[in-house]
C-alpha cells in the first residue's frame, strides 16, 4: 500500500535533474515503524541524529552524514533526543538509469561521513535556501559530485575495526568540546599513542586532530542554523581561539562563512513558495 511520509515540519520540496528533494524536520524521540520506499533514497542529516534499523544492522546517522537506502529495503526510523533536520532525496528511475556505473551503489545500504560529504551537504542546503535561477543546475551538479565521492570511497576497503578504536572514536564524540590530548585518548582505550594515531588514520583516512576538528565544525554549523548565539560564543564553545580563527577554518572546510550559513538559515520560508510540490512515497512493510 502506498502512503505519504508525514514529517512534523516539511520545510520545502524541490526537483533537480531527477533528484526529488524534501527538506524536513522531525521531533525528538520520534519512532517510525518498519516500512519500505518504492525508490532508492538518499538521506542527508543537517542536525540531530537518525538511527535506521534494517534486518541485520542499525546505522546511526550523525550531522552531515549521508545514508543511501535501496528501493524496497525495509527499515525503521528512530530520531534522537533532539529530533532531526534532514534532506531526503528520492532518485527517479530515469535519473538512476542515466547514472550507469553509479547505479550499483544504490543497490545496497551505505553510510558515509567525512569532510567532503560535510561540505557538499552544506552546499546543497545553501542552494535549497538560495533558490535563484542557477540553483537547479547547481543542485544537480552537487548531487552527482556527492555520488562520485560515495563511489570513490567504496573502492577503499579497510579491515575490521578493533573495539578499542571504536571506543576512541566514541570518546571523541563525547568530548569534542573539551581540550583532549592524544595520550589521554590512548590511555583511556589501553593502547600506545603512536599505535592509536596510525590505526586511526588507516581506518578513518584522517588524523585524530582532523577528526576532532570536523566534529567541532559540524557542531558549530548546527548551532549557526538553530540558535541565536553570537559567532564568538559558538567559536569558543567549539574550541577555536577566537571568531577570526573560527571563520577562517569554517570557510576552508565548508566553502562558505559562518555568517552566510546563519543568514540562509534565517531566510523566510516564503522564498520557497514557488517550488514544485513533491511527496516522497513509501509503502508499509
Amino acid at each position: 500500500m502506498i502512503h505519504a511520509i508525514s514529517p512534523i515540519e516539511r520545510i520545502h520540496t524541490f526537483e533537480a535533474g531527477g533528484f526529488l528533494m524534501t527538506e524536513f524536520a522531525q521531533p525528538p524521540a520520534l519512532k517510525i515503524p518498519r516500512h519500505a520506499h518504492s525508490s532508492a533514497m538518499i538521506l542527508l542529516v543537517l542536525e540531530g541524529t537518525v538511527s535506521e534499523t534494517y534486518a541485520r544492522r542499525a546505522y546511526e546517522c550523525l550531522p552531515f552524514s549521508l545514508l543511501i537506502r535501496p528501493a524496497e529495503e525495509t527499515h525503521s526510523h528512530d530520531y534522537g533526543l533532539k529530533g532531526a533536520h534532514c534532506i531526503a532525496i528520492e532518485v527517479s528511475d530515469q535519473r538512476r538509469e542515466s547514472l550507469t556505473s553509479f547505479s550499483k551503489m544504490l543497490d545496497r545500504v551505505s553510510l558515509t561521513s567525512d569532510e567532503v560529504i560535510s561540505s557538499l551537504t552544506l552546499r546543497i542546503h545553501r542552494e535549497l535556501r538560495l533558490m535563484d535561477e542557477a540553483s537547479r543546475l547547481a543542485i544537480e551538479g552537487l548531487m552527482l559530485e556527492t555520488l562520485a565521492v560515495v563511489v570513490r570511497n567504496s573502492f577503499r576497503s579497510s579491515p575490521p575495526q578493533p573495539r578499542w578504536l571504536r571506543e576512541a572514536r566514541d570518546l571523541l564524540h563525547e568530548s569534542y568540546k573539551e581540550r583532549i590530548a592524544l595520550s589521554q585518548i590512548a590511555q583511556a582505550v589501553g593502547v600506545n599513542a603512536a599505535h592509536l594515531a596510525a590505526t586511526f588514520h588507516k581506518h578513518y583516512r584522517c588524523t585524530v586532530g582532523e577528526y576532532l576538528r570536523r566534529l567541532r565544525l559540524d557542531h558549530a554549523a548546527g548551532e549557526l542554523m538553530r540558535s541565536e548565539r553570537s559567532l564568538a560564543e559558538i567559536a569558543a564553545e567549539a574550541g577555536f581561539y577566537d571568531q577570526s580563527h573560527f571563520t577562517r577554518i569554517f570557510k576552508r572546510f565548508f566553502g562558505t562563512t559562518p555568517s552566510e550559513v546563519r543568514s540562509l538559515a534565517r531566510m523566510p520560508k516564503a522564498r520557497t513558495k514557488n517550488l514544485q510540490s513533491y511527496n516522497p512515497r513509501h509503502k508499509s512493510a
